[in-house]
């Protein structure tokens, strides 16, 4: 209890999370080496032991560390549960393990199969879960603790972890509690300090108390060696803290026997904390391989002994152990282990690499296949440090290179930017031939492809696609050619440049598959493409095509603007990504996915898609997609007329997008401003936003996002007597529009603007022929339509007409939850001799976006497990969900909320 002192305060905080039995939440303790935390959570773990099942994990440092080795110590103990799971999961599970072989799991798959197991163990006694020296943990397992860990708050499981406070939070703000632990007062130094050596003098107490300054750990240990330090050192203070504590432990560490000390750094060496390994790596040693050989380190306090696991006590004397060692006495130590877990396997391969001193092809190669089977089991952090050490061993030139660009690659991919630019200098250094350089290219389009460079780098990687075409590399020229035309989408659409590219792919129709031609064209040349880039879409079969590249096509259709395309892609592709875990690209699909049912007027299940692809792409650490998702909440809200909430979301996008050069999402986020004024009535200020996608010198310029938002823009420009203006800029938009056919969505902007800009005596009459054909399919058009037309009739005197127009109007409004726009309508309405009468709110009004989409998944008849596997939650979080909505709802069983759900409006039904 000594290192308890002064510590009241975060035990009786961490007690009353604990005390709740029913929620859960995840706490982070955070503090420098030696603060305490370690005795915080061995006195939270007592306390609970008697009302909650412990789970613990703990990290070793990344010298040693296996991937999911984090992981697997904590679920190893309900691995017997995995029966209960989704069989998808167990999968994951069983292949992360290396239990069977199997596709690579996703990370997420990974994660939610976890999710599973700690809930299903939860029902039957609350969990603590345990993970410490976050800092220490493999990346695989901290994955899935940042995921479970904003997944607790209807489970009655605490993740109680601990991290030090040199470095970012490694569970990217998922605690919903954040301790740091301070140095204790002098008062409690004071007194810590008598406790554990009451019998220093005066002048040596007062020097341990400078150098200690507070921490508990400190104050403990260096009294054992105050004795010794000016053997050590003349003046120890000038070091830091933890190279003194490793000094102090280093002393001690000296006065153990031998075959202590050698046991204490094959421990400090393995990948694992087992004693029975430990044993045999001791006899390979030409130890004894028996416990009395580690009594002298038990009895010194370096390490502890428990179900047949020996651990140090803290992770610094881990590290002073490590550093004592050396490099000879580290290989020999190195070897042994592997011949103790077998050198041929994965672990002894790795082991007997972090022995060799010299160059060893042979070894190279093994350590490739390792990498190969560690990328099937997921674990690609560990596949990355792998290839590196397989180049280090190499003296092949061009084995080298291949070991070195696939490990930048992954770790590009795991967004490991540090990481695969070190990797990337080096194979900078050998790139001595015209292809090595080109791969460079590639990697260094992989590491800044969101960084500025305009059209000068446009158009480097149609050179660079040229140029890998010429020497015979067609993956390599697709690479650059699809970069290419995503950055004319992203960052310069309608430039010229963007036609270079649309001509090389037609040009060379073989040189890319049907799918990768259509999402290229769609990239570069949205408009001019959009026929050959539907005809494309028509023929595929989506079964045969995998689940990233039809979310592709979706993106694709939606870039055309045929969005009736794309949400039936896009819903096919997220469902997909879904059951296979795949994250980071379902965070797109879902993003994309909202933005289609938008524009097609389905709010209601906009709205929810929106706010989940928020959270998935701040998840996966995806910026752009997070500045997407959020201009899509603008929007939904903009359009019910919630402008203090579509301000919020539009600023958000806005702080990502302008910064980042990511110009459509600049232009419809000018749109949700845009639409958000016109709701108050202010067509000049919603006039002024949309003019500014016709500027090119904006952030928001985009004559894409243009044209799909003509519509608002006419309807603006008719209110606040911009007509004139308008067609100018309209008439210059569509001058190079190609021949029929075109989306309907385009279609649909050029017959509202046509209308609405006409000359005055023309308007009803293109109005009504717009009404007839192409805005009808559209709801919120249409409705618009019909209250302007409804008006100018009311001010004619064409009373019986402009009543059922404008009754239309409201109710198409009522029926998309589009306020200001409905009163508009009733105003008329009661102009027109029309009784008005309030708009009452829905029951569904009263749900939150998570909650509405829950219902609706329900009342399509969806269990609360696969509504669980879909939204990456647990299946318990799904039913207290539906505790809460029922009464909400004013119903008691699925039966009636699936009747309810028939009584919605068409345009708001859900197609999940």
């Amino acid at each position: 209890m000594t290192l308890l002192v002064g510590r009241d305060a975060e035990l009786a905080l961490i007690a009353a999370r604990l005390a709740d039995r029913e929620a859960g939440t995840a706490i982070l303790v955070r503090g420098p080496a030696g603060i305490g935390k370690t005795a915080i959570i061995d006195e939270a773990v007592r306390r609970a032991c008697s009302s909650r099942r412990i789970l613990r994990t703990a990290g070793n440092s990344p010298e040693t560390g296996l991937a999911m080795a984090g992981l697997y110590q904590l679920l190893q103990p309900l691995l017997h549960l995995a029966h209960l799971i989704p069989e998808p999961r167990q999968a994951a599970l069983r292949v992360a393990f290396g239990i069977t072989a199997g596709a690579p799991p996703e990370s997420f798959a990974l994660a939610s199969a976890t999710l599973d197991l700690l809930t299903d163990a939860a029902a039957e006694q609350p969990l603590l879960v345990v993970a410490e020296d976050l800092q220490w943990l493999d990346p695989a397992t901290l994955g899935v603790l940042r995921f479970i860990g904003r997944r607790l708050q209807h489970h009655p499981v605490v993740l109680l972890a601990t991290t030090r406070d040199d470095a970012p939070d490694p569970l990217h703000s998922a605690a919903s509690c954040v301790l740091d632990v301070e140095p204790l007062n002098a008062g409690d130094s004071r007194r810590l300090l008598a406790s554990v050596a009451p019998d220093l003098t005066r002048a040596t107490q007062g020097r341990v108390l400078r150098v200690a300054a507070g921490n508990p750990l400190a104050l403990v240990e260096l009294p054992k060696t105050a004795s010794l330090s000016l053997r050590v050192s003349e003046d120890p203070e000038w070091l830091p803290l933890t190279q003194r504590l490793r000094v102090a432990f280093g002393a001690r560490f000296e006065r153990l026997p031998s075959a202590a000390r050698t046991a204490l750094t094959l421990l400090a060496l393995h990948d694992s904390e087992s004693l029975g390994e430990l044993l045999d790596a001791l006899g390979t040693a030409g130890i004894p391989a028996q416990l009395v050989v580690l009594e002298p380190a038990i009895d010194a306090n370096f390490v502890q002994l428990s179900a047949g696991e020996l651990r140090f006590r803290h992770r610094l004397m881990r590290s002073a152990v490590y550093h004592l060692a050396s490099p000879s006495s580290r290989a020999a130590g190195h070897l042994a282990l592997a011949r103790a877990v077998g050198p041929g396997t994965d672990r002894g391969i790795l082991h007997r690499a972090r022995a060799a001193a010299g160059h060893d092809e042979a070894l190279a190669a093994e350590l490739g296949l390792v990498a190969d089977r560690a990328v099937g089991r997921g674990a690609v952090s560990a596949a990355v440090t792998t290839l590196a050490r397989a180049a280090e061993l190499t003296t092949s030139v061009p084995d080298k290179r291949r070991y070195l660009f696939r490990a930048a690659v992954l770790a590009y991919e795991l967004g490991q930017a540090d990481v695969g630019d070190a990797h990337r200098a080096v194979l900078a250094l050998l790139a001595d031939d015209e292809h090595t350089r080109l791969l460079l290219e590639e990697l260094g389009e992989m590491a800044d492809s969101r960084a500025d460079g305009g059209v000068a780098r446009i158009r480097a990687l149609i050179g660079r696609a040229e140029q890998s075409r010429r020497l015979g590399d067609e993956r390599l020229a697709e690479s650059f050619l699809c970069s290419a035309a995503f950055r004319c989408w992203m960052r310069a659409p309608g430039n010229p440049v963007a036609s270079t590219i649309a001509t090389l792919v037609t040009d060379l129709p073989q040189a890319l598959s049907d799918p990768r031609r259509a999402i290229v064209l769609a990239y570069a040349d949205p408009v001019g493409s959009s026929s050959a880039v539907t005809k494309i879409m028509h023929a595929l079969v989506t079964t045969d095509l995998d689940s990233v590249t039809v979310y592709t096509l979706g993106h694709a259709a939606s870039c055309i603007g045929d969005f009736e395309l794309a949400d039936m892609f896009l819903a096919d592709a997220a469902a997909r990504l879904r059951a296979e875990g795949r994250l980071q690209v379902l965070a797109r699909a879902v993003v994309m996915q909202a933005w289609a049912r938008l524009r097609r007027g389905q709010w209601s299940t906009a709205m929810p898609l929106a706010e989940e692809g928020c959270h998935l792409a701040e998840e996966s650490g995806q910026p752009e997609w997070l500045a997407a998702g959020s201009a899509g909440r603008a929007m939904v809200a903009a359009l019910r007329g919630e402008v203090s909430e579509a301000a919020a979301a539009a600023e958000r996008a806005e702080r990502i997008a302008v910064p980042n050069q990511m110009s459509n999402v600049a232009a419809v986020t000018l749109l949700a401003r845009a639409t958000a004024a016109a709701a108050e009535g202010d067509f000049s200020a919603a006039w002024d936003y949309l003019s500014r996608q016709h500027r090119e010198a904006d952030p928001g310029s985009s004559p894409f996002q243009a044209l799909w938002a003509l519509s608002h823009l006419a309807y603006a420009a008719l209110q606040c007597d911009r007509v004139e203006r308008t067609r100018a800029l309209v008439e210059r938009l569509t001058a190079h529009l190609p021949p029929e056919p075109i989306p309907a969505a385009l279609r649909m902007n050029v017959s509202y603007a046509d209308a609405l800009l006409a000359p005055d005596e023309l308007i009803e009459e293109r109005l009504r022929s717009a009404l007839d054909l192409d805005v009808g399919r559209w709801p919120f058009e249409r409705s618009r339509l019909q209250l302007l037309l409804g008006s100018r009739l009311r001010r004619r005197k064409q009373i019986r007409e402009a009543r059922e127009l404008l009754r239309a109007a409201r109710e198409g409004f009522d029926g998309l939850g589009a306020g200001p726009w409905a009163e508009r309508a009733r105003e008329e309405l009661r102009a027109a001799g029309v009784p008005g009468r309030a708009a009452g709110p829905t029951v569904w009004s009263s749900l939150s976006a998570q909650e509405s989409q829950i219902a609706r998944m329900a009342a399509e008849g969806l269990s609360n497990r696969e509504i669980a596997e879909r939204l990456y939650l647990s299946p318990r979080t799904v039913a207290s969900h539906l505790y809460r909505i029922f009464p909400k709802l004013g119903i008691t069983s699925r039966v009636q909320l699936t009747a309810m759900s028939l009584d919605l409006p068409a345009s708001t039904a859900s197609a999940y």
